[in-house]
């Protein structure tokens, strides 16, 4: 997902969401969260997502958790314009052989 946001590809950032998307913080599904991030690249030339701190945690064989904390950055020069670093709680569901985004909460740690 951050290879291809990196490469301002919508559609590839959001395969991995389940119908049942619910981005919880903002209570986006996944028509709103699409609009917002092709709002966002027209905004900035790049839009990057640096991910640290990854802790997965598998819930029977057919669930998981994911956070991590995100460094966003967007801009058009080499140098980014904007930044911010939130805090991020996932959650995953296997469905044949397949692993979907079925939530996601987030918060500021610095930025905006």
């Amino acid at each position: 997902m951050t290879e291809a946001l990196a490469e301002g590809d919508v559609r590839a950032v959001l395969a991995p969401l389940a119908e049942d998307f619910n981005g919880e913080t903002w209570n986006l599904d996944q028509r709103a969260l699409r609009l917002l991030l092709q709002r966002e690249m027209r905004a900035h030339e790049r839009v990057r997502a640096r991910l640290i701190d990854i802790d997965v945690e598998l819930h029977g064989g057919e669930r998981a958790t994911a956070s991590f904390q995100a460094v966003l950055t967007g801009g058009s020069g080499l140098l980014p314009d904007e930044g911010r670093w939130i805090q991020v709680e996932t959650g995953w569901r296997l469905d044949d052989d397949d692993w979907w985004l079925i939530s996601a909460s987030w918060e500021d740690v610095i930025g905006r």
